[in-house]
Order: C-alpha cells, then sequence, then structure tokens
C-alpha cells in the first residue's frame, strides 16, 4: 500500500500538477455552463464539449475519474448549448474511454459480459417498441461499466475528500444556473428573499423549476441534502481552514437553496440522516456530542433567520406530499398495469426509454427497472449493483452504519425517483462506496498520512 500511496501522493511534483490541471479544468467547463445560462452562446457549449473529450480521451485514467464524476452532475449543460445531436457525438467518448481501459488492464470479467448483455437486450426491445437511441442506450451502460471499472482498479486511491469538493462544485453550479433562471423569467432571483415573501406572489412555484431539465425540486433536494450531509460529516475532519470556510458556506447555501425546493427529496432524506447518524453514534459518545451540537446550531440559525415562515413552509411541504404521493402512486399503477398486461415486457422489459412509447415513467427506479429490462434483466441488473457495492467495500474496507449513509439516503431517495437511464445514479453509487471506504479506512490510516491530509494538500494547492 505504501508503495501506491507514493506514486499517487500529490507531493510527487508531477502527480501535483495534474490533479491542479484536471481542478482548473473542471472550473472551466462549470464556468461556461454558468455563463451559456447568461448568454445562451453556443461557443461556451462548444467549449464543454471539447474539454469532455480532451479530459476522457487524453489523461491519465486514475485522474479522469474526478473530472467524469464531477460533469455527471451537470452533463444537461452539453445538450442545452448544443443541441441534442451534438451530445450525441460526444456519448461515444464514454463508450471509446471505457474500452480503452478495459483493454489495458485486460479486465473483463461477469459483471462487464452481463452489462454487454443488457445492452444488446435494452437495445433489441427498444428497436422492437420503434425506438431507437442506440447513443443513450450506449451512454448509461457504458457510464455504469467504468464505475464499475473505477471502483474495482482504483477505489484505494481515489481521495474521498477531494471528490467530495467536485461534487460541491456540482451543487453550486445548479443552483447558481437556478438563480440566473429566475432573474430572466421574474426579474428577480427568489433565493435571496425569505420563503413567505414570493410564496403569495408565486402560488406553487418552489425553486429548481426555472430551470428544471438540469436538476428540478426533487433533483435539487436530493442533492442538496446529501451535501448537506456530508459537509456535516466533513466538516469535523478537514483539517484545512479553507476547506472548513468552503465546507460552512456550501451548508449555508446549499441547504438554503434545499429547503426552497419545498421537496421531499430534502426533507425526508435529511430525517433519514439524522436518524441515521443517531443510531450509528449511539455507541460513540464524543461523535455524538460533535453532530448533536452541529445539528442544533444548524437548526438554531435556520429558526432565527426565518421563524416567521417556518408554519408556511411546513404547510408547502404538507402539500406538495400528498400532490406528489398521488402522482407518485398513479405512476406505478401504469408500471404494474403495463407488467401485467404484456407478458413480454414482464420478462424482456420494453426499453430503458419505454416512456416515448407508453407515456409514463414509474418515477421509481425499482419499478423502472423491470418495465424497463423485464424481471429476468432486472434481477441481473441489481445482481451487479449489489455484488459492485459489496465487493468493492470488501476490498478496501468494512461495511458500518455510518458509512453507509449516503448509499441508505440514495436508495431510499430512488424509491420516488429514478430510471436505469439515469447516468448520475450510478455516479452516486460510486460517491456512496467510496465513502464507506473513507470512513472504513480513517482509524486504519491515523498512523500514518491520510487521504483527508493529502486532500488538504491539494485543496491549499489547487482550490
Amino acid at each position: 500500500m505504501g508503495d501506491k500511496r507514493k506514486m499517487y501522493s500529490v507531493e510527487n511534483t508531477p502527480i501535483k500538477k495534474i490533479q491542479n490541471d484536471t481542478f482548473i479544468l473542471y472550473l472551466i467547463f462549470l464556468i461556461s455552463g454558468i455563463l451559456f445560462s447568461v448568454t445562451k452562446n453556443s461557443f461556451l457549449g462548444s467549449v464543454s464539449v471539447l474539454l469532455i473529450c480532451v479530459a476522457v480521451l487524453l489523461r491519465p485514467a486514475e485522474e479522469n475519474f474526478y473530472f467524469i464524476f464531477g460533469l455527471q452532475f451537470v452533463r444537461v449543460i452539453i445538450p442545452l448549448s448544443l443541441g441534442s445531436s451534438a451530445y450525441g457525438l460526444v456519448l461515444p467518448v464514454y463508450a471509446v474511454l471505457t474500452l480503452k481501459y478495459l483493454i489495458k488492464y485486460k479486465y473483463f470479467d461477469i459483471e462487464q459480459i452481463l452489462l454487454l448483455m443488457i445492452l444488446i437486450l435494452d437495445i433489441s426491445v427498444s428497436a422492437a417498441s420503434g425506438i431507437f437511441k442506440i447513443g443513450d442506450n450506449i451512454s448509461w451502460i457504458f457510464s455504469f461499466l467504468y464505475v464499475i471499472f473505477a471502483l474495482k482498479k482504483y477505489a484505494d486511491k481515489i481521495d474521498f475528500e477531494r471528490l467530495f469538493v467536485f461534487f460541491l462544485l456540482a451543487q453550486w453550479t445548479i443552483c447558481l444556473v437556478n438563480i440566473i433562471a429566475e432573474l430572466q423569467i421574474f426579474g428577480r432571483s427568489l433565493i435571496p428573499s425569505m420563503y413567505g415573501v414570493y410564496t403569495k406572489e408565486l402560488g406553487d412555484f418552489a425553486f429548481g423549476k426555472a430551470y428544471s431539465s438540469i436538476a428540478g425540486g426533487n433533483g435539487i433536494g436530493f442533492n442538496n441534502s446529501l451535501a448537506v450531509a456530508l459537509c456535516i460529516i466533513m466538516l469535523p475532519r478537514a483539517k484545512s481552514v479553507l476547506l472548513k470556510l468552503f465546507y460552512i458556506v456550501s451548508l449555508v447555501f446549499l441547504g438554503y437553496c434545499g429547503v426552497l425546493a419545498i421537496s421531499r427529496g430534502f426533507y425526508v432524506e435529511l430525517a433519514i440522516f439524522l436518524a441515521l447518524v443517531l443510531l450509528s453514534s449511539a455507541k460513540n459518545s464524543s461523535r455524538l456530542v460533535v453532530y448533536t451540537i452541529l445539528i442544533g446550531l444548524i437548526v438554531g440559525i435556520v429558526y432565527i433567520a426565518a421563524h416567521n415562515d417556518i408554519f408556511v413552509v411546513i404547510e408547502r411541504v404538507f402539500v406538495r406530499f400528498e400532490r406528489g404521493n398521488a402522482n407518485r402512486e398513479e405512476l406505478i399503477a401504469s408500471a404494474l398495469r403495463l407488467l401485467g398486461n404484456n407478458a413480454f415486457v414482464l420478462f424482456f422489459g420494453a426499453g430503458t426509454y419505454y416512456p416515448d412509447v407508453y407515456g409514463f415513467t414509474a418515477h421509481n427506479i425499482y419499478f423502472d427497472s423491470v418495465v424497463s429490462l423485464g424481471i429476468i434483466g432486472g434481477i441481473v441488473y441489481w445482481g451487479i449493483i449489489l455484488y459492485t457495492i459489496f465487493s468493492s467495500v470488501k476490498r478496501n474496507g468494512r461495511l458500518t452504519l455510518f458509512g453507509a449513509i449516503p448509499l441508505i439516503m440514495l436508495f431510499s431517495y430512488k424509491f420516488i425517483s429514478g430510471s436505469t437511464r439515469d447516468v448520475g445514479f450510478y455516479y452516486y453509487i460510486a460517491l456512496g462506496v467510496l465513502f464507506v471506504i473513507y470512513i472504513s479506512n480513517e482509524k486504519r490510516n491515523s498512523g500514518g498520512k491520510t487521504n483527508v491530509q493529502e486532500s488538504n494538500n491539494y485543496i491549499n494547492a489547487g482550490f
């Protein structure tokens, strides 16, 4: 392990330079997306596409993961910039990248073979329904393949804290793009105003709807709940003052945006997070005290800042819960009807882009996987996911309730959202697995140089 640490240490000048270059490339990508939301200049979209191609084809494999991971959460900027046809030109890059690594490392096993079989199944049943989206089929399958490859090859080398910075910057970008969209639509942003002020003026409007194609209310809600949860967990672990400040500012800004999204993806997931923190910290008094104080401070600040509007927020949350539940129940009923009335779909699926034919999406990844791939494909699909998670953790650490918090939040959220074709889902899985490993190895690395310390060197140098 020591040799690997030396090889990837940021104190090795070439690697340090590569890491800084990766960070700069990612910042340019995010800035170009934000500027596009203001100017609608297609040149900025071209910059995004060029950056992706350069990054994934020319850069070292271990560094690629940070860049590709980060851009998945804002990847919709590309088709909005240049149109879906231009986005289609970028999709083969994922296939080229994955195949390059698989061939280079001679890394073919049962998971890769099964996923390629699912790809053939997906394309075939989609074509049978008159849907021809081969590029999109390839995109989600090869993104899944790439995540599996990265976890097996680099899970012990990926610096979680550095990866989390990329994740937070993506969420900042999504929120800023939505704020800009609000300014363009309403003439002012809704974020600086208190919730009750604009509720009366705009009725059912919630943050995330102005630019819903990039995330939407539930998407922003879940993303920000996960960001808030991990900021609370990582804040006591950060050694760099700059990193601590970044976590605190992100906690406040992303938490506030999440509150205004009025989304089950925010409130329910934060409740799950709080319950898991208390349960997992029951036998660790020091950790329980630290997180209780942190959470208490956050609740206190929220109450002081918005106590006049809390009841308005609560009322809106319950209204949206009722509407959302009724809508999801109807969508699931539609999925069950399709499966019950069509034996072919039940066993072999309708293809991952079945909404184009049947006019609905299950909005529940568990039902969606069966409608998309059938019972046979669904069993294989979830078998690969579970095997990837448990085998990656087993090789590099130990599964604990505390370490599993992001994964539990993810899979509970997917009861109300998600689909097999959602590329970002596989990178959320990677984030969760890498957090399990990070927490598991925290004590083991305490005697030597830890991932946290390496990340702080990186942050101080490049952030």
